[in-house]
């Protein structure tokens, strides 16, 4: 099984919940599901609620999100200057 993304003839996007098989030697698809406008799904989450649900049940390692795990209140710039002074004071010793 796989999602597909698919455009109808006013271009919006929508998502499908596939399934592939072999009938008389040749692949088919069939459409099990479809999820829904993909603009729709995004701006109310959906999406990642439904990824979420799911991924109780999976086996292998969960992803994290480093954009909701992670805050940055600094920022430092560290120049080229800086870095040829580090490296010209390795070069020293």
């Amino acid at each position: 099984m796989f999602v597909r993304l698919n455009r109808n003839s006013q271009g919006k996007a929508h998502l499908q919940l596939v399934r592939s098989y072999r009938e008389d030697g040749k692949v088919r698809q069939q459409i099990l599901l479809t999820l829904g406008r993909l603009d729709v799904l995004q701006s109310t989450e959906q999406i990642d609620n439904l990824v979420a649900a799911l991924g109780r049940y999976a086996t292998r390692e969960k992803l994290v999100d480093l954009s909701k795990d992670i805050s940055v209140d600094q920022v430092y710039f560290l120049g080229a200057a800086h870095v040829v002074r580090r490296m010209r004071n390795l070069r020293k010793v």
